[in-house]
């Protein structure tokens, strides 16, 4: 990841209410975001590599990357929309 790119962002997550969801707990758990976001932020800073944490509540699926236009109210059925100022298709996942 470090290798390939100048800038890395990352969500920071909470866990412990994502393991509410007893349908996802066991892999949530398995898979240990604190640990690779502490490896991932040693690496970034090994290879100065700009690491970015957004807050859980930042609307990034929301805003479009071109223009910065944030949309105002987006369903969470709707996958792909188009930004009304520039035009650009996004894909939220």
């Amino acid at each position: 990841i470090v290798d390939e790119n100048q800038a890395v962002i990352v969500e920071t997550l909470k866990a412990a209410n994502m393991m509410k969801n007893q349908h996802l707990a066991r892999a949530i758990g398995d898979a240990g975001w604190s640990g690779f976001i502490t490896k991932l932020e040693y690496k970034a800073a090994e290879k100065g590599v700009h690491l970015v944490k957004l807050d859980q509540w930042f609307a990034s699926s929301k805003t479009c990357h071109c223009c910065g236009h944030k949309m105002p109210e987006m369903p969470l059925n709707k996958r792909i929309w188009q930004c009304p100022e520039c035009g650009i298709e996004h894909d939220r996942d």
